[in-house]
């Protein structure tokens, strides 16, 4: 787990986050966010945008398996990189509005490392603090429980939350940093 640092970040519009390697998560809200935007019934978007992918987690006494929605990708990275713009800006996903301040680019070692090695937004703009970069982990930490609150009030049944049928899932073993409440603190 890498210590948190200040660090001065500005986007700079470029798309180069839209295209390197990762998959970008579809919560509940970012979904119906995005069909309302696109004016686009919610199966057809399941089916040619998202890709549906079972994440375990494993803590000493279980193994949650968590089902993420994610955008999927194109030739040229995400699939809704219209040139050097996101097609969905207005209602981009939660994910790709905080980055880099979320826990797979502020705690992860690789992942700090790719996003200040192939950002030119950093350095630039706003420094962000320490206590600034613990309120965003605490923040995404909070969206995730609410995200697994929300999955286990439906019997982890993603597809009777979004009333649409999803793609077969693709079971992964990682899937970013998962944060815990006494590490926000920490860190």
């Amino acid at each position: 787990m890498k210590k948190l640092k200040a660090f001065k970040f500005e986007c700079q519009a470029c798309g180069t986050c839209c295209r390197w390697g990762g998959y970008a998560v579809v919560y509940p809200d970012d979904f119906k966010n995005i069909t309302e935007f696109l004016k686009i019934d919610p199966q057809e978007f399941a089916d040619k945008y998202c890709r549906l992918v079972l994440v375990e987690y494993a803590d000493e006494e279980e193994i949650l398996t968590v089902p993420y929605l994610l955008l999927k990708r194109g030739e040229d990275g995400c699939i809704f990189l219209d040139g050097k713009r996101c097609g969905i800006h207005e209602v981009k996903p939660y994910q790709c509005e905080r980055a880099p301040m979320l826990a797979e680019f502020l705690l992860d070692e690789p992942g700090y490392d790719s996003f200040h090695e192939h950002c030119v937004g950093i350095g630039k703009g706003h420094e962000y603090s320490i206590a600034e970069q613990k309120k965003s982990l605490a923040e995404q930490n909070l969206k995730d429980d609410k995200y697994e609150n929300l999955l286990e009030e439906n019997n982890w049944d993603l597809e009777k939350i979004l009333n649409v049928k999803l793609p077969e899932p693709e079971h992964i073993d990682y899937c970013g940093v998962l944060i815990e409440s006494e590490e926000v603190e920490e860190a």
